[in-house]
């Protein structure tokens, strides 16, 4: 009967243990999670820190040292305990120096944007006259699914939560443009826009931007870029092979596409190629009626009226 009380207790101990266990690592996993957050969302902080501790750990190398060449000899006593009050002196006028944090401005944001490098300066300059500065606190919905929306945002400071019915798809942060779609093909958001943290973010109006794009081709194709892997994501992401792939494969493989834009009356030749029809039309042989963006085009050739674009990867 003892033994089998006993057994019971360890039994109890045991599992306890293992809840215990598993506690921490789900702390230690969230405290990891955390870190990747602020060291993507907050790089100036997370630098400030890092160098803070950097001349900390200098500074107790050298008392250190110090310490041991006392305790050898090699050094006089007073003049050890002097040099030790001296370096802790200068270890405490770091930790209580407070951190001096040099925000990026927001040119300096567009110019790590993929779609803007090689952009000339007045195109910077430009966009950022015609970009309105907003903030977002967490929780704010920035963007409803739905929506048609009139504008699109570059993310320049925190993170946000793409959602779909609920559900959490991405996060994404600094440097992320998310409502391109819309400015670029007037379709409906896809997915709800939720600040997760503190957002600053600058708002571009589709007018303007359009404007902007008519007057630079330079702008207008590194855009379509961005749209067109987005728009091919959104389409082929639930079908076979890519549903199989991770999120890092698949977007890795989605870089090896690209936009093109051909002539009024051209013909592409598409087979053994993954084609995304994702601006305006395209005649297929065989169908009756011209098919319309959004679609993927799964014939071996089509020909293109004006305003027609095509993401087009060279296949698996």
């Amino acid at each position: 009967m003892a033994n089998t009380a006993g057994d019971i207790g360890q039994a109890a101990a045991d599992e306890k243990a293992k809840l215990l266990k598993g506690e921490i690592m789900q702390n230690r996993l969230r405290g990891l999670n955390f870190l990747r957050d602020m060291r993507e969302n907050y790089p100036e902080l997370i630098v400030g820190i890092e160098t803070k501790d950097a001349a900390r750990s200098v500074l107790n190398h050298e008392r250190n040292t110090i310490k041991k060449l006392k305790a050898a000899g090699t050094i006089e006593l007073d003049e050890a305990d002097q040099m030790i009050v001296d370096v802790e002196g200068r270890m405490k006028d770091i930790m209580d120096r407070p951190l001096i944090l040099r925000l990026p401005e927001p040119e300096e944001i567009l110019r790590e944007v993929t779609w803007l490098k090689g952009l000339s300066e007045d195109n910077i300059t430009k966009i950022i006259e015609l970009s309105d500065k907003r903030t977002y606190q967490p929780g704010d919905v920035i963007m409803e699914q739905g929506d048609r929306g009139d504008g699109m945002i570059l993310v320049t400071q925190g993170s946000v939560k793409i959602s779909i019915v609920g559900t959490v798809v991405d996060i994404l942060g600094r440097g992320s443009v998310i409502g391109e779609m819309a400015v670029l093909a007037g379709v409906p958001r896809t997915a709800d826009i939720i600040a997760d943290t503190t957002v600053t973010a600058l708002w571009m109006g589709s007018t303007e931007m359009n404007e902007a794009m008519a007057k630079s081709p330079a702008l207008a194709k590194g855009l379509w870029e961005t749209a067109g892997r987005r728009f091919t994501e959104n389409l082929l992401k639930g079908q076979e092979p890519y549903l199989h792939m991770s999120p890092w494969e698949f977007r890795r493989w989605l870089s090896g596409g690209e936009v093109v834009t051909p002539a009024p009356g051209d013909s592409l030749d598409l087979f053994g190629k993954v084609a995304i029809l994702v601006s305006g039309t395209a005649t297929v042989p065989g169908a009756d009626e011209p098919v319309s963006a959004i679609t993927r085009l799964s014939a071996r050739e089509a020909s293109f009226p004006e305003g027609a674009r095509v993401w087009i990867h060279p296949g698996s």
